[in-house]
């Protein structure tokens, strides 16, 4: 917890990235799993852009789920009402938590490739007052939770191959007809956050080593 502390008080950089959730729009204030699968992975796609984007770069770095851009603390529990809807009442935390390193490496292998599903993920849990007496705010949205549960994603480098990002997208021909394909990215670390990076520049890094 005061790694993380003090990471916080440095703010975001090259080797540290905070998103507020994995699943849900914060803008949201009522979930509906079979109504928000769609805005649902769009959020989630954002997520594994970042993790591209660590495994591009030598550095590596840690990805920080569940406290906002602004260092107020959001949590994971819309997550994880999203992730387990009906089953959320009867989970315990370790299933709770078990549900979201499953739907997390399952994202991973559709969307980056098998070969980079190799990751430490843990949760940290703060309480509204150790939260308070570091110095940070809780997200006005949250204030009634009083534990708040933050997602620590480790990610090393993967010197192999550039891991490239597959997303799947829709599209109407010059039939007006509907079609589908993929759109591949690949993803590098710069000191504001993830930037696109193109291949030969990868092979150039990968000669100089």
């Amino acid at each position: 917890k005061e790694t993380l502390l003090k990471k916080l008080k440095n703010h975001e950089g090259l080797q540290f990235e905070l998103k507020a959730t994995y699943y849900c729009d914060t803008k949201k204030t009522k979930y509906n799993p079979a109504n928000d699968l769609i805005s649902g992975q769009y959020m989630k796609n954002i997520v594994i852009e970042e993790i591209c984007s660590f495994m591009n770069n030598p550095t590596g770095g840690i990805l920080c789920i569940g406290i906002t851009d602004d260092l107020k603390f959001y949590g994971f529990e819309n997550d994880f009402k999203l992730l387990l809807g009906n089953k959320y009442s009867k989970s315990d935390y370790t299933e709770k938590t078990d549900a979201f390193k499953g739907d997390l490496v399952n994202n991973v292998k559709n969307l980056l490739g098998e070969y980079t599903s190799r990751f430490d993920v843990q949760f940290l849990n703060f309480s509204k007052d150790e939260i308070k007496n570091a110095g940070f705010e809780i997200d006005e949205t949250q204030k009634d939770n009083d534990q708040f549960d933050i997602c620590i994603i480790d990610l090393a480098y993967y010197d192999m191959m550039p891991v490239i990002f597959r997303d799947k997208v829709s599209f109407k021909n010059k039939d007006n007809k509907e079609e589908s394909g993929k759109v591949f990215k690949i993803w590098d670390r710069g000191a504001h956050g993830k930037n696109p990076l193109k291949i030969e520049d990868f092979m150039c890094r990968k000669n100089v080593k």
